[in-house]
């Protein structure tokens, strides 16, 4: 809990410390970056912790981006897919801190046993309750006379201890007990058994039920012998003769005010027991015995030592706040690789298209060319083209126009065609995007003479690598159909399985 508070406060300190630079952030556009409210928080922890140097490492995540965003600062587009990715992990971590916070102030046990060891029970009508305890178990200081008969349970001086205590509701008089009816007779001489194969050989521990299932008639439990069969079902059967004892529990059932006493005859037989079982079985008898001595009582009173044992009694400490502080961690690191994996879809999905564009674009120029125009007008007149149909909302953005009308610019301003055709074929990245550009430089260099049949034929090797680019992402397709088509088989098989399942048994 102390690191759960110690990060929500690291939080809200570094977010009031970030509100400064909130006044660029709010600028962005609140669509693509939602979390535009944690970025000053994040650029903040960069430059504060120095991580930016270590960010700039990363060269991949910058030509990645400056791919996708073409005509925008490439820089500032990389600070900002930092601040994206980081305030998803901030705000993962947030969440999940938040969530094991709630959690543990929910599951604050702590003052269940209070000073002198003492619990206190449930009132009339909550019904039982369970509690996770730990005893801390030390060696008596003063010198005991009788064999230490636990001795091998642990060769240490101190050690530990993890059970489950059961605290019985308050009860109330005789009166207030239910009635019993005759037909659960069938059901304890069953469920009595518990582990054991037959009533006539019983050497595990019986199971006494409190209440018979889907009614409302309960059961009280009083065995021949207390000191054979305790009042929890517990069966004492270390020191009895091979031939076994026969005894018997009585179980009233009630309901209302009225009562039926039923006798169930046992034979108990012996069953070896290990020293570990047999501090473990003085242990839970200690504890009945408690429990047994303060039934009328608000409180049990738990057991100081048992033999030579000392005893230190704590609540178990729930670890499911731990668990969720942890798993949030754990998302928030596979969030940051994933989503790096997004932007290398981004960057694939360019390059799909890019080269689907390609055919198209290569026809245009070699019709343009053809018609008499020279390569800078046929270059320029397909980027004005483009830009009027963004204008007008036609079309959304295609990765390969935007490079070409970023070359139209550039030519606009001085840069000569040569060089401006090689940044394109750059930036594009893609083999037959070089080769258009070569060819259109080495043509320029060389002379236009033959341009028009070198276009041509690129045209024609364009459309049937096109037609293998569709192919190959056909296939694609067909291989991410494969999960919702196993998903679909299996509801087919349980719609088709389950039916039959139900006929056989009726």
């Amino acid at each position: 809990m102390l690191l759960n508070i110690l990060i929500m406060l690291l939080v809200i300190i570094f977010y009031i410390l970030s509100l400064k630079d909130r006044e660029d952030m709010d600028k962005l556009d609140k669509k693509e970056h939602q979390l535009y409210f944690l970025y000053p928080m994040v650029k903040w922890l960069i430059v504060n912790l120095k991580l930016k140097k270590i960010l700039d490492r990363n060269k991949a995540t910058k030509k990645y981006i400056s791919a996708i965003y073409v005509r925008q600062k490439p820089d500032k587009q990389v600070e900002l897919y930092w601040y994206k990715k980081g305030s998803i992990i901030i705000l993962i971590l947030f969440l999940f801190n938040f969530l094991s916070l709630v959690y543990s102030l929910q599951n604050m046990n702590s003052s269940i046993i209070s000073e002198n060891n003492v619990i206190m029970r449930p009132s009339y009508g909550e019904g039982a309750k369970e509690h996770k305890l730990t005893v801390e178990i030390e060696n008596n200081i003063l010198e005991d006379e009788h064999e230490n008969i636990y001795s091998d349970i642990d060769n240490e001086i101190q050690f530990f201890r993890e059970l489950i205590l059961k605290v019985e509701e308050q009860k109330l008089n005789k009166e207030e007990l239910k009635e019993a009816f005759k037909e659960a007779k069938e059901y304890l001489d069953i469920s009595i058994l518990g582990e054991n194969e037959s009533l006539d050989w019983v050497d595990k521990d019986l199971y006494f039920c409190s209440k018979i299932p889907s009614s409302s008639i309960t059961v009280r439990w009083k065995p021949e012998d207390a000191n054979l069969i305790s009042y929890s079902g517990k069966v004492y059967n270390k020191d009895i003769d091979a031939t076994g004892v026969i005894t018997s529990v009585t179980a009233t059932l009630s309901y209302g005010e009225e009562k039926i006493d039923y006798i169930i005859p046992l034979h108990i037989m012996p069953k070896p027991m290990t020293k570990d079982g047999e501090f473990t079985t003085a242990l839970e008898e200690e504890l009945n015995k408690a429990a047994q001595e303060t039934i009328y009582n608000e409180y049990i009173r738990l057991p100081d030592s048992v033999g030579n044992y000392r005893l230190q009694w704590k609540v178990k400490q729930d670890k499911t706040g731990r668990f969720i502080l942890i798993m949030g961690i754990v998302l928030a690191i596979l969030m940051w690789f994933q989503v790096d994996k997004n932007l290398e879809k981004k960057v694939q999905k360019r390059k799909d298209q890019m080269l689907i564009d390609y055919p198209e674009i290569i026809n245009k120029f070699t019709l343009l060319v053809n018609a008499g125009m020279t390569v800078k007008q046929a270059w320029l007149r397909i980027s004005e083209d483009y830009m009027k149909k963004r204008q007008e909302g036609d079309n959304k953005g295609r990765y390969a126009y935007e490079e070409m009308v970023i070359t139209a610019r550039e030519i606009s301003l001085g840069i000569s065609e040569t060089t401006a055709y090689e940044q394109f074929a750059k930036r594009a990245g893609l083999l037959p995007y070089m080769k258009f550009a070569t060819l259109i430089s080495q043509n320029l260099r060389k002379g236009s003479k033959g341009l028009s049949q070198l276009l041509s034929n690129e045209a024609a090797e364009a459309y049937e690598e096109r037609k293998e680019t569709a192919k190959k992402l056909g296939e694609q397709a067909g291989t991410k159909l494969l999960l919702p088509m196993m998903i679909m088989l299996l509801i087919v098989l349980i719609i088709i399985i389950i039916p039959a399942f139900m006929s056989f048994k009726l």
